[in-house]
């Protein structure tokens, strides 16, 4: 129970949001300074994503190997941005958002055998901002499209997460 509590949470300063109401978020919390974006937590909405295990250890394996190095470079340097951003510019209380990765390609292994995969945009909201977690990056998964088949024969399976009701 308090597993399932601490991953449909998120503590942003002093006030805690719950995302369980609103299951068109899909979040996940990486630690950028490990080689394969070790996952920290995630969400409900991330963890059906994960198939019947409901486990993903590392994002870095799910990513189009075409895209790996740039979205690792991505997250370590929105990382850096936001740990150099000067204190004014940040209010108490908020996200902080910066770019988005377009079009990240994302290939769940337990769907590999049926040739679907999903594609989607890519926030940064939150930075860790204590010494125990300077590292942990919260990213939102955007506008999820699903696929069948691979390359330019690839089809649509849904056109976006927002249009699936759970």
């Amino acid at each position: 129970d308090t597993d399932a509590q601490w991953q449909d949470s998120v503590s942003l300063e002093s006030s805690t949001v719950s995302f369980e109401a609103d299951l068109s978020r899909t979040l996940i919390w990486v630690d950028a300074a490990t080689p394969k974006l070790e996952v920290l937590r995630c969400n409900t909405s991330f963890t059906t994503l994960c198939g019947p295990t409901g486990n993903c250890m590392e994002l870095s394996p799910w990513i189009s190997k075409r895209q790996r190095h740039d979205f690792k470079h991505w997250v370590q340097r929105c990382s850096n941005k936001f740990m150099h951003a000067e204190d004014e510019q940040l209010e108490p209380g908020t996200c902080f958002e910066l770019e988005t990765f377009k079009r990240l390609i994302l290939y769940p292994p337990h769907l590999a055998r049926h040739k679907v995969w999903l594609r989607a945009d890519v926030h940064v909201l939150q930075i860790g901002q204590d010494e125990e977690e300077w590292s942990s990056v919260q990213l939102e998964l955007c506008t999820i499209e699903w696929f069948r088949g691979r390359g330019a024969t690839s089809q649509p399976v849904v056109a976006s997460a927002a249009e699936v009701t759970p």
